[in-house]
């Protein structure tokens, strides 16, 4: 876990410079490949110092907290190396400094309200990196149309995303229950919204 303080640039510049660092790492000779997922939220914590006088250390608590960690347990499921909060991109003074694509919402175990999240793409290989920016407007096109219901749209256009990349394996999920969904009725309170009951 890191604290940023002000603006979010820094946080997500960081995440960026980590995955570039491991892939580095991953490189050498003989290395056993590791994986990491970050995710990043802004708001509120508190900050202090907790255990006893054996044993002190400085942490930061709250619901900030929890929702970051949520976010770095939803990079397995949605393929991402780095999410963000809709709260971190509302905190970015130059959006467009970085390639992010909307990617989703989800409301975690213990939340009430759902959490729009976004991958940052420049956290990718180059190649790969290249390749998802290239059909990011479609992507998040499908997505909106996800949260619509339209799913017979949003799967082809999954489809397309994920044959011009194949490593987009979000793309192909989403494809898969597109068509799901396609053979079964719309619940009628359909938001689109992933729910989990995991932490």
């Amino acid at each position: 876990m890191a604290l940023f303080i002000g603006q979010a640039e820094g946080a997500v510049a960081a995440s960026v410079g980590m995955h570039r660092a491991l892939r580095r790492f991953n490189e050498r000779d003989g290395a056993t490949v590791l994986h990491m997922g970050i995710g990043i939220h802004a708001g509120t914590a508190m900050l202090g110092t907790v255990g006893s006088p054996e044993r002190m250390e400085t942490t930061v608590i709250g619901d900030t907290v929890n929702t970051a960690s949520r976010l770095e347990g939803m990079t397995k499921p949605y393929h991402a190396p780095v999410l963000i909060s809709a709260d971190v991109m509302e905190q970015l003074s130059d959006p467009v400094r970085f390639a992010i694509r909307e990617v989703g919402r989800v409301r975690v175990k213990g939340k009430l309200r759902a959490t729009t999240m976004y991958e940052v793409l420049d956290a990718r290989p180059e190649e790969e990196f290249t390749a998802l920016k290239a059909t990011r407007r479609v992507f998040e096109d499908a997505v909106a149309g996800w949260y619509r219901g339209e799913f017979a749209a949003s799967g082809e256009m999954f489809q397309r995303c994920h044959g011009a990349v194949e490593s987009d394996s979000l793309a192909r999920d989403y494809a898969e229950k597109c068509a799901e969904y396609l053979a079964r009725d719309v619940p009628d309170d359909w938001d689109g919204v992933d729910v989990r009951t995991d932490k």
